[in-house]
């Protein structure tokens, strides 16, 4: 199979593959970057790049793919007041300085690298799913000291540069345990810092990229726009079902079985 924009079983496969990744992410509650880095990184090597090239492409790809989602997930959480709005743009901006220092990390770190510290994120993934207890706050007014907000930011534009990773796993328990920001809001805000952090961090990758030798086709530095619009739209469609599944089933089984598939991915992995 070709990268080119004109190869319709790509862009359908992809399309469904957004369907079904971000049926399991809403359902399941995890971050989507957590699906696409890996898929990314098996499919691109299967499609002529080079393997160590395809990690930083898939970790770009998934950053746009982020940034598309989440306009429409926000603008949802905004019509419900699920976000802590006054807090949203410090903890973006500061977003912005750590998208700069983890793009250029993984600018600057082979690919098999990146791969085995994302493994890494996967183990965490999966013993918050399979182990953790929801996080809860009874809190009903936030706590916006500056300083904190500077390093929840940083903290998550970091690593979702870094990993190509909506930042979610990261700041959301950093806002519940040093912010105390309610329950019901935690998603909502995390959704709406996405939408600032994952811009950043597509624009800096796409930087990073310009000019590498061996990209495909509509790649547009570590940024493969071809394959990310239509992920991008699967997932914006399927995403509401997967939301509503939650709040109707039981998802603790679920979770558990999740966490050992996301085991297996982290090991296979570590032997990439």
């Amino acid at each position: 199979m070709s990268f080119a924009g004109s190869d319709v079983g790509l862009l359908l496969m992809m399309f469904l593959g957004g369907l079904v990744i971000s049926l399991l992410a809403s359902f399941l509650g995890v971050g989507g970057g957590i699906l696409i880095v890996p898929l990314l990184i098996f499919l691109f090597p299967k499609c002529g790049v080079p393997p160590l090239l395809a990690v930083h492409l898939a970790i770009g790809t998934s950053l746009m793919v982020i940034f598309l989602r989440t306009i429409p997930a926000t603008i949802s959480y905004r019509r419900r007041n699920l976000i802590v709005e006054r807090a949203v743009l410090p903890l973006a901006l500061a977003s912005i300085g750590g998208t700069l220092v983890g793009s250029t990390l993984a600018a600057h770190l082979p690919g098999d690298i990146l791969s085995r510290i994302f493994a890494c994120l996967l183990f965490v993934a999966a013993l918050r799913m399979g182990f953790s207890r929801p996080i809860q706050s009874d809190e009903t007014t936030p706590h916006m000291t500056w300083w904190i907000l500077l390093g929840v930011g940083l903290t998550a534009g970091f690593f979702s540069a870094l990993l190509g990773i909506g930042g979610g796993l990261v700041s959301i328990p950093l806002m519940s345990y040093l912010l105390k920001f309610p329950t019901e809001k935690l998603a909502g805000t995390s959704t709406a810092i996405m939408i600032i952090t994952s811009l950043a961090g597509t624009l800096q990758h796409i930087y990073h990229g310009y000019g590498t030798p061996e990209l495909p086709a509509c790649a547009f530095g570590y940024v493969h726009w071809a394959v990310a619009i239509p992920l991008a739209a699967g997932g914006i469609i399927s995403a509401p079902l997967g939301a509503y599944l939650n709040h109707k089933l039981d998802v603790s089984i679920f979770k558990k079985a999740f966490a050992v598939v996301l085991v297996i991915v982290a090991v296979r992995m570590l032997v990439f």
